[in-house]
């Protein structure tokens, strides 16, 4: 069995094709060739959108920012207990299998600013328990504002 080079393959699979069209290209004949990097790319945009797919069965009301969350939400270093977070939305990094969104809120006098990732295991429950309007999708101008304006 006689190898030829590279993604030519060998003879013994040559011999199988000749005379019907291969499903690939050999390299040699290639004109324009993808580089490494675009192809992981791809397959790894594929997993991703897999993913995606799949969690869809935890589901989570539709929020924007400006809306006031209450999140339910398992601590993983506290022996797994639930603890309930409720705050303001200031921020929603749409970005599929990672979308996250930013909670704020006011403890006694104390801002305080957490990320969490939607499709985490530790989110349990989300819920929107009301609105206010705004007209931004980023509302980090809060953070420079009084504490009343971020108070839930």
């Amino acid at each position: 069995m006689a190898a030829t080079s590279g993604a030519e393959g060998t003879a013994e699979t040559q011999a199988i094709w000749q005379g019907r069209h291969a499903p690939w290209t050999p390299t040699s004949k290639l004109t324009k060739r993808k580089h490494l990097t675009k192809r992981s790319q791809y397959m790894m945009e594929t997993l991703s959108r897999e993913l995606e797919q799949q969690s869809h069965a935890q589901k989570f009301p539709e929020f924007r920012a400006g809306d006031i969350l209450e999140c339910t939400v398992t601590v993983p270093e506290n022996r797994r207990r639930t603890s309930v977070v409720k705050g303001l939305c200031i921020a929603k990094n749409n970005a599929g299998w990672n979308t996250s969104f930013t909670i704020r809120n006011i403890v006694g006098n104390i801002p305080i600013e957490r990320s969490y990732p939607l499709h985490s295991p530790n989110l349990v429950d989300l819920k929107v328990v009301g609105s206010k309007r705004v007209r931004r999708a980023k509302l980090y101008y809060l953070r420079d504002l009084g504490n009343k304006f971020s108070r839930v």
